[in-house]
């Protein structure tokens, strides 16, 4: 029913391409438009496009901040940093940062913005699955989320990749950005996939089965040789 795919020693790291760890940042901005937030983001990322700023004065101070910005820093610590990013060589994380800092928040911008977190995805794919541990379930599509959800009950490791086309209607974005019913696109598919990959544990074997998905996204090169390395 199963077959292994061994693990090669390298893991991808973040810090590798001068991209921080996002987890450790209370929250992470996307200032680039509703359209581009939509077609893929960092997961996790509220989308504030910079054109939002331009409602309230240069001169406001944090009550003044679009209702958008005021809700998400409520939600955070004093001791919290931010990460913004967009893809014009910042000019639109410099809109919110310089808000922000100037207000007291602890602010970074991503290096090489956008452009840069999409040569990570690319290189995180390309390398991550072929660092991890393989368990490859042969069963009928119909079977795969029962099959894995058993694994999962039994305490086994497992990936659902249908699954992650499902997580572009999680509450991770702003209602104002996100496209509802828009299908997931290859690039966003990605990101989702690299995320769920970074968050297993490389010392144990993961299940994973080939289901089914959308004619217009396909599985990277790297992680279908894994699953069917013999």
């Amino acid at each position: 029913m199963t077959e292994t795919a061994f693990a090669f020693e390298a893991i991808v790291h973040p810090h590798q391409l001068e991209v921080q760890d996002f987890a450790t940042y209370g929250s992470v901005i996307d200032a680039r438009s509703a359209a581009e937030f939509e077609a893929d983001h960092i997961p996790g990322a509220v989308n504030l496009p910079a054109a939002l700023a331009a409602t309230k004065s240069e001169s406001s101070r944090a009550q003044d901040l679009p209702n958008e910005l005021s809700a998400l820093l409520a939600r955070l610590a004093s001791a919290d940093t931010l990460l913004i990013y967009c893809d014009r060589g910042g000019l639109d994380s410099q809109v919110w940062a310089e808000r922000l800092r100037r207000d007291g928040w602890l602010v970074d911008v991503l290096p090489g913005g956008w452009p840069s977190y999409r040569r990570w995805v690319d290189a995180g794919l390309e390398l991550l699955p072929r660092s991890l541990r393989w368990r490859r379930l042969l069963v009928p599509a119909a079977d795969i989320a029962r099959v894995l959800a058993e694994q999962t009950a039994n305490g086994h490791q497992v990936l659902d990749i249908a699954e992650l086309v499902c997580s572009q209607n999680l509450p991770d974005a702003s209602a104002s950005a996100v496209l509802l019913g828009a299908p997931m696109t290859q690039a966003r598919f990605e990101s989702e996939l690299l995320e769920a990959l970074r968050r297993l544990d490389p010392e144990r074997e993961i299940f994973a089965a080939e289901g089914l998905l959308p004619s217009n996204l396909t599985l990277p090169s790297a992680l279908c040789e894994a699953l069917n390395r013999l």
